[in-house]
């Protein structure tokens, strides 16, 4: 089984490619004065890949704290999904989900109170597992995810499991980093 951690890749001005008309526009000048905000940066939190184990890659949307966040992630994403949910608001529209939930994600692990509502939700055409933390979700989603799927924590609140969700988003990595540990 191989495991890779992946490293976001932060793009520098003078590595930042521009449509013909652009470059042509601002080379008289000097340069771009915002290169920055065409650059192709990788957000910490924001589908940010963060590992892949196996034929399974991990994305990071910790920051995903809105229904309309995790919408847009789970449709942006490619391929067989698993979705990690960490949500103790179980009065959250998550009926919203289903154009998108019906045809990317294949399973769904969720621990908090939201669990239950989703099971109810979504139960009878995805398979939802409860998990009792983030630790136990990321294991569950590691069995049950396909070879080539993707596994997105996506929790759909501020306070994922407890705590901030940057923090949140830290303690995902921390836990593939010891997963990757482990298995070597």
């Amino acid at each position: 089984m191989e495991i890779k951690i992946i490293k976001p890749v932060i793009s520098r001005r003078e590595n930042v490619r521009y449509p013909h008309y652009i470059d042509k526009m601002f080379s008289a000048r000097g340069g771009f004065p915002y290169a920055g905000a065409f650059a192709s940066q990788a957000v910490p939190g924001r589908l940010e890949k963060v590992a892949r184990i196996g034929q399974v890659e991990f994305i990071n949307d910790a920051l995903a704290t809105t229904i309309n966040s995790v919408y847009y992630a789970l449709n942006r994403s490619r391929g067989p999904l698993v979705w990690i949910v960490c949500n103790d608001n179980a009065g959250l529209a998550w009926e919203e989900l289903s154009p998108v939930m019906v045809y990317k994600t294949h399973h769904i692990v969720a621990c908090g109170a939201a669990a239950g509502r989703l099971d109810a939700l979504y139960g009878s055409r995805i398979p939802v597992s409860n998990a009792r933390h983030l630790d136990d979700a990321v294991r569950w989603a590691l069995r049950v995810a396909k070879p080539g799927s993707r596994v997105l924590f996506s929790p759909g609140t501020a306070r994922p499991c407890g705590m901030d969700a940057p923090d949140a988003g830290k303690q995902f990595i921390r836990i593939l980093k010891n997963i990757e540990q482990n298995a070597l």
